[in-house]
């Protein structure tokens, strides 16, 4: 059954009480500490009107906080446009 979330409660385990779709829970607040709280549980909001929707789909990646770092930052930035091109000192008219 999926919980409504409530001011100081905490989400329910998702592999026990997540829907067949991976709804685990309605309600709360998407504040940074809830955030962090459904992240390590592999949980993650949907903004909904009026309030949001918290799933941990399956299958899903989890990423440790405390210990991941960011791999492919260097082909990120080889990726990236180059910028405008350095002036040349010379007039265009």
């Amino acid at each position: 059954m999926v919980m409504w979330l409530r001011r100081g409660k905490h989400f329910p385990d998702p592999e026990l009480e997540a829907d067949e779709h991976g709804l685990v829970a309605i309600g709360g607040e998407i504040a940074p500490e809830l955030l962090l709280e459904a992240y390590r549980r592999g949980i993650f909001p949907w903004s909904s009107d009026p309030v949001p929707t918290w799933w941990c789909p399956h299958p899903r990646a989890i990423f440790p906080l405390d210990t991941w770092q960011p791999h492919g930052a260097w082909h990120a930035r080889s990726a990236a446009p180059a910028g405008p091109s350095p002036p040349t000192g010379r007039s265009s008219t």
